[in-house]
């Protein structure tokens, strides 16, 4: 059923009431009548708005006028009694086009008999099976393989079998076909055993790797149809085969029931969204008003090599500005105006950060979108910058996190934060083609001032990372989410973070960039000098690394306190009395 067209009722229980849900796509029109209904609540957990499971509240739903369709056997299009009040529940009756009239005979009021919600969920004891009684449904599911009904967990349970699975699928259509073929081939590991995994890695540039899982999986046919080399250790094939070549083999492979695991970045992956589709996007968001204004300053922008996240700072500087003065052109709101707002923000607390963006988004527009002759950009002064340092924890305080760490992948990320020096966002747009194996060497692309740099790979990373990447085999990303090809999030690395500090009875609040600094701090400590370290932190100036210098153990540990020395000498002087 298309959800586009028509709102799908389906029966279903929640919080142990039976409810019918609405199942459509978020049409403004629709979900705007939708909430004038009495009893219309929505479930967080499902995603989707329901009505009590009663007629008097499926008629108002029904005087909507909104096309719907049931869910299950039943006709696309019941009618209701138009004469009929909705008060009177004994009289009024909801027919399908069939003309079945339904009826609840323990309660006399009449309902609609809408096909029950059917759960189905892959266990470790099989394919679980979660619905609402029906007799016919019972005596489907009691003719499954090894079916039996399971106390605790309120469900049906059957064996992990093809024939199961067909049997479900055949009778209820519940699994889309990408998680059909999904449980289907989870079935085939499950009896064959057999498994074939197909991935790249850093230390095989231009190879594709080749491993099969499961005793006595037939190697034969691989070694006969494509040059490869087996690695004893590894314990897996590398081939310089294209992918194009491998296609007859792996077909070959899956016709004897193996289970297919293929991380090739050419069959998972498309190009990423250029940047002109990415500001486009952002556009979007912003009030359509302002769209002209702002669609100048982000095409500037564009010809100009800016990065999307300072396209996007700017963008929404200037939209707040507009709003502010209640104007869609930028190019008429005055100096006077500008200052005003930029006097509110600062009443309101705003960091220096912020207000200094905002001042660079007016700059560059009065100089390089548009000029306006009224416009005095000098009366406008850059905010003063406030100087203060960072944060930086100790080595030993960072043994003590990175011992809290068991997860591989995290571990390996929390190595890359402090034994490279990289941001956060550095290592989640990391690619394993910007990996040098042999040189041990990163290298940073498009970093923040769209600037390319060099960093070690040093011995313990390299460890880490050979360890996780064997293991993960990512597509795309050195460090991707569940998803194939899409990168980590950065939440996910600070709240990881946040958990090994907890863990490690840290008090402070530490996040991924400290480790930066830590890196830098650490480094000078040790005597690496400053030039270095501002070319492996990528600094532009070298007076940004200089601040690193307030830290280092070696100058600080030569200043003596005057308290220390007044008290050495009060000592000095006593015992002389004595």
């Amino acid at each position: 059923m298309d959800r586009s067209n028509e709102i799908i009722l389906q029966r279903g229980r929640h919080r142990d009431k039976d409810v019918i849900w609405l199942w459509f796509d978020r049409r403004p029109d629709w979900l705007q009548q939708v909430k004038t209904l009495s009893c219309i609540r929505f479930s967080a957990t499902r995603g989707s708005w329901y009505i009590p499971y009663l007629l008097d509240h499926l008629n108002e739903f029904a005087r909507l006028g909104i096309p719907y369709a049931l869910s299950g056997t039943h006709a696309a299009t019941p009618e209701v009694a138009k004469d009929v009040p909705a008060s009177s529940r004994e009289e009024a009756s909801i027919v399908t086009s069939q003309g079945d009239d339904i009826r609840s005979p323990s309660t006399g009021k009449e309902v609609l008999d809408i096909q029950g919600d059917i759960r189905l969920s892959w266990t470790s004891s099989g394919i679980a099976i979660k619905l609402a009684y029906d007799e016919a449904d019972v005596r489907f599911i009691k003719r499954l393989q090894g079916a039996f009904w399971h106390p605790k967990y309120q469900n049906w349970l059957c064996k992990p079998t093809v024939y199961n699975l067909d049997q479900i699928q055949g009778r209820w259509q519940v699994l889309d076909d990408k998680k059909y073929a999904d449980w289907r081939q989870k079935i085939l590991l499950l009896h064959n055993g057999y498994k074939l995994i197909l991935w790249r890695s850093p230390r095989h540039p231009g190879s594709i790797c080749i491993e099969f899982i499961g005793h006595g999986a037939n190697h034969q046919l691989l070694k006969k149809s494509v040059t490869c080399e087996y690695h004893p250790a590894l314990k897996y094939y590398t081939t310089t085969a294209s992918w194009q070549d491998l296609q007859e083999v792996i077909g070959a492979y899956r016709d004897m029931s193996f289970y297919i695991e293929n991380r090739l970045q050419e069959s998972h992956i498309q190009e990423s969204s250029t940047l002109t589709d990415k500001v486009e996007r952002m556009l979007t968001k912003l009030p359509s008003k302002n769209y002209s204004s702002l669609r100048q300053l982000t095409d500037a922008m564009i010809r100009m090599n800016y990065g999307y996240n300072t396209i996007k700072a700017y963008s929404y500087k200037l939209c707040g500005l507009m709003d502010h003065a209640q104007k869609t052109d930028l190019g008429k709101i005055s100096t006077e105006e500008v200052s005003t707002y930029m006097s509110d923000l600062v009443a309101t607390g705003i960091s220096h950060s912020s207000l200094n963006t905002l001042h660079s988004a007016i700059k560059l527009y009065h100089s390089k979108v548009t000029y306006v002759e009224s416009f005095e950009i000098s009366k406008l002064e850059r905010p003063r910058k406030k100087i203060g340092l960072p944060t930086i924890i100790s080595e030993k305080e960072v043994l003590r996190i990175l011992d809290q760490v068991s997860n591989i992948k995290h571990l390996a990320i929390l190595y890359m934060l402090y034994g490279s020096g990289l941001r956060r966002g550095e290592v989640l747009s990391l690619r394993l083609t910007d990996l040098s194996w042999d040189r041990a060497q990163i290298h940073i692309r498009n970093a923040k001032g769209q600037k390319d740099r060099i960093v070690p790979m040093g011995i313990q990373l390299k460890r880490i990372l050979q360890a996780y990447l064997d293991e993960y085999r990512p597509a795309k990303y050195v460090f991707e989410s569940f998803k194939i090809g899409k990168p980590y999030s950065g939440s996910s690395i600070s709240k990881l973070l946040s958990r090994a500090v907890k863990k490690a009875g840290i008090p402070k609040r530490i996040t991924p960039h400290m480790f930066r600094h830590a890196f830098a701090t650490h480094l000078i400590d040790h005597g690496i000098a400053l030039p270095k370290v501002q070319a492996l932190l990528g600094h532009k100036d070298i007076s940004t690394t200089m601040i690193y210098t307030h830290f280092t153990m070696e100058d600080i540990q030569k200043v003596t306190s005057p308290l220390d020395r007044i008290m050495r000498e009060k000592v000095t002087s006593d015992n002389k009395k004595v």
